[in-house]
């Protein structure tokens, strides 16, 4: 698994959390709100921006040192390899 994929997909999926929070606290001010709900809202909010910015400094991080190939092996999958190449 590339690490690089990884992070794409972590900062992917802290974007999707920051835009559905974002459609909420949207919606939510039409129907009126309460004080934990949008204590709530307001730290769902902070915790996708902080997603989001660590995804991108991530990915930063791997582009500026050029370490956009390395891979995780799963130990899963190297005793499978092992055991196809024993039969």
């Amino acid at each position: 698994m590339s690490l690089f994929m990884l992070a794409a997909f972590f900062f992917l999926g802290a974007y999707t959390v920051k835009m559905a929070v974002a459609f909420w606290i949207r919606f939510s001010s039409l129907s009126g709100d309460s004080a934990v709900c949008v204590a709530i809202q307001s730290q769902v909010w902070a915790l996708a921006q902080l997603g989001t910015a660590s995804g991108l400094l991530i990915l930063t991080v791997l582009m500026y040192t050029r370490l956009k190939d390395l891979f995780l092996v799963l130990p899963e999958s190297r005793q499978k390899e092992g055991k196809k190449a024993n039969e």
